[in-house]
């Protein structure tokens, strides 16, 4: 009878866990990730807003020396334009982004241009405006002042 108990087998000895912790462990690694799986495809089936580029067109300068106001190029639906700036000794690297909703979205064709005012580090003075690829951003007036 005491040999039973040790083997777990027979006798009035207690059942013990088919498998031990290790088959514990992975059940439960496994339902997380099937939870998690569903929890990703519902989320992107019931549209999971993202962050998309907003082409630069132009910039001109703020109210202050370190203030640059960049125009990105948006519309439809896209909301929430911002401005990333990089900064070295002799340019200034500006992009644009801006946000887009997901999901089944009626959205209007419009194209418009959005001024975003950035704060630089330091006046931009005699550095150039450029985009990630390096292409100049060209001066201008913003959409709709004066």
């Amino acid at each position: 009878m005491q040999q039973a108990r040790q083997q777990g087998t027979g006798g009035d000895a207690a059942p013990t866990r088919r498998g031990g912790p290790a088959r514990w462990w992975a059940t439960a690694i496994g339902t997380a990730l099937v939870l998690s799986v569903a929890a990703l495809a519902v989320w992107f089936a019931t549209g999971a807003e993202r962050v998309v580029g907003a082409p630069v067109v132009g910039w001109a300068a703020g109210a202050t020396a370190e203030e640059l106001v960049v125009t990105v190029q948006s519309g439809g639906c896209l909301h929430d334009e911002r401005v990333a700036v990089r900064e070295t000794a002799d340019r200034v690297e500006v992009s644009g982004s801006a946000r887009l909703p997901g999901g089944d979205v009626a959205c209007t064709a419009d194209i418009r241009e959005v001024p975003v005012t950035v704060r630089l580090a330091r006046p931009l003075g005699e550095r150039v405006v450029v985009t990630p690829d390096g292409a100049e951003v060209p001066e201008r007036a913003v959409a709709g002042a004066g």
